[in-house]
């Protein structure tokens, strides 16, 4: 079975990466069912079912799979079943043979390197070094490690980054699609992955820490088409080397520096981001103790700060997510409630802080404080028209739920006429709870406001069953809609249903008339046969089909010099 065909090739390297660094945990097959653990930034639950010797189906819990992807926790899965199974072919064949035995290769490496003679082996090794710089970095900082070499390191491996994103952008810097999987496979595999032995001891936990932190920016500044999932890998494996990093560390300066290394990343990249929202997911984890936090407090405070001073929309953007984040970050710190709700009222003027009171609110059934408050933001974010339509439609809500059926439904009719225009359920809604005989007033009312500001009501006639008023409108688009013709067909394909049987002449007349100004235009066979297809409407009425005919008698002789129409024409012609 050749399973590697669901899968891309660097979807295959990084599932081999796993695989080599035995990441496959608990592997069992039930009734057809391949299941395992892959240790990753997370344990993924991996299963895959066979149908004889065919995969049928594969499922893991990473998000990357989630989306309907193959991953590499599958690939990793499957190479470590296929390396079981020749195991267990080998141990049949060892049974019946053990002629042909291969060679130990490791022995035979073994057996030349400690017969050299030792002048001839460092000459060997140093020539090696020389002209490979990766690894004499990482032998230096190995075997003599000092300031110097682990400098030496980092820088290295900032170079090996530069020359990563120069081979695989372009002169723009961009990484397209095709060049995308490849860069951030290689960022990993020839950066941050090596990186992984030099976890474990401050002088090296430093230096690997700076280096992928140094990768995580590159990336994070490319323009890249990440449509493959490369920004996870990339953000993933970097915590998983910050997740050791950290882990290990007994120094609280050390962790220290990491704290603020990730803090000023986040805000050099921007808050709002996929990768800083992973880095800030992974610092609540990891740095969630008073101390810490209050670190995490006192930045956010100088953040909120700069931003304050900021009057572009992104800088506003960023100024809540740091007021949310600061909230988050009191209540974690044991803050009183009043001192969490004085701060709020600070920033009561950002939407989403006040939006996060009204949740509050009415997760505690405190409807009266809400209506309050939604009364309030419908003044303060005045101009801005989503923000108050959404606080109008809850307000209407709160009004129902108290039984403040009058104002329900004048904030509805405000709604309707103002916020949400010509919105058809909060029409029907009010209709609803309007009684009879104040219903027409009340829906004239609409009508006019709506009709002053140029807007749509032909859906509310049809709802309405107004015949005529909604036969007029169409009308006077008919007359006015030169050069829009398949727009004000399509319009009158969408109410024909409501005028008939009533206008039943007059819409045929109609579909008549705007087939033959589409005629008078020449364009290629698509745009025919989209009048083909409106010609197939017109069938559905009585007298539509011998209509029908008359034009493809007419057109053939009217537009001889238009073969494609006459094509299409044919085809119609055959159909009737």
């Amino acid at each position: 079975m050749e399973w590697r065909r669901f899968f891309s090739e660097e979807i295959l390297d990084r599932g081999f990466d796993y695989y080599c660094d035995d990441a496959v945990r608990d592997l069992y097959m039930v009734n057809g069912v391949l299941s395992a653990t892959v240790e990753g930034t997370y344990d993924y639950i991996v299963k895959i079912t066979f149908g004889g010797e065919q995969i049928i189906g594969m499922f893991c819990s990473c998000p990357y799979a989630q989306d309907g992807n193959y991953c590499k926790h599958m690939a990793a899965v499957l190479y470590e079943h296929d390396r079981l199974d020749k195991l267990h072919t080998m141990d049949e064949i060892n049974k019946t043979s053990t002629a042909n035995k291969p060679t130990d290769k490791s022995a035979q490496i073994k057996e030349v390197v400690f017969n050299l003679d030792k002048e001839i082996l460092q000459k060997e090794l140093l020539s090696i070094l020389e002209n490979d710089q990766n690894l004499c970095a990482k032998f230096m900082l190995k075997h003599n490690k000092n300031d110097e070499n682990i400098s030496q390191f980092i820088k290295n491996k900032r170079k090996i980054a530069d020359d990563i994103l120069r081979q695989y952008s372009d002169r723009h810097g961009f990484v397209d699609w095709r060049n995308a999987s490849s860069f951030a496979s290689h960022l990993v595999t020839d950066v941050i992955l090596e990186l992984r032995d030099f976890a474990s001891d401050e002088a090296g936990a430093l230096a690997a820490f700076d280096a992928s932190l140094y990768v995580c920016r590159l990336y994070a500044d490319t323009d890249i088409d990440d449509s493959g999932g490369e920004t996870q890998y990339i953000i993933d494996e970097c915590i998983a080397l910050w997740d050791t990093i950290v882990e290990k560390s007994t120094s609280r300066n050390f962790l220290e520096y990491v704290l603020d290394e990730l803090m000023q990343i986040c805000e050099d990249i921007g808050y709002g981001e996929y990768i800083v929202d992973e880095i800030e997911d992974f610092i609540s984890m990891r740095f969630n103790d008073n101390d810490f936090a209050l670190t995490r407090l006192i930045s956010i405070d100088n953040r909120i700060q700069l931003l304050q001073n900021d009057a572009n929309r992104g800088s506003e953007y960023e100024l809540t997510n740091c007021v949310k984040e600061r909230i988050k970050l009191m209540e974690e710190l044991g803050h009183s409630r009043d001192d969490v709700e004085e701060f709020r009222k600070l920033y009561f003027h950002i939407p989403a802080i006040r939006e996060m009171v009204m949740t509050e609110l009415e997760n505690a059934g405190n409807f009266s404080e809400l209506i309050q408050l939604l009364e309030q933001s419908k003044e303060t974010d005045i101009e801005h028209i989503g923000l108050v339509s959404k606080y109008s439609r809850k307000l209407i809500d709160c009004y129902f739920m108290l039984g403040y059926h009058e104002k329900a439904k004048e904030e509805l009719f405000t709604y309707i006429t103002k916020y949400r225009r010509g919105n058809i359920d909060a029409f029907i809604e009010l209709k609803k709870n309007t009684t009879a005989n104040l219903w027409h007033q009340k829906r004239n009312d609409i009508f006019e406001a709506l009709s002053a500001n140029k807007i749509d009501i032909k859906h509310l006639l049809a709802e309405e069953g107004l015949k005529n008023e909604l036969f007029d409108l169409l009308a006077d688009r008919v007359q006015k809609g030169r050069g829009y013709e398949k727009l004000i067909i399509n319009e009158i394909s969408k109410y024909e249903r409501a005028l008939m049987p009533d206008y039943e002449n007059e819409l045929l007349d109609w579909y008549e008339e705007l087939i033959w100004k589409m005629s008078e235009f020449a364009g290629g066979r698509s745009y025919y046969k989209e009048i083909i297809v409106f010609m197939r409407r017109m069938l559905f009425y009585a007298e539509g089909k011998s209509r029908v005919k008359k034009i493809l008698e007419l057109w053939p002789i009217t537009y001889s010099n238009r073969p494609a129409m006459l094509d299409e024409l044919q085809v119609l012609s055959r159909e009737l």
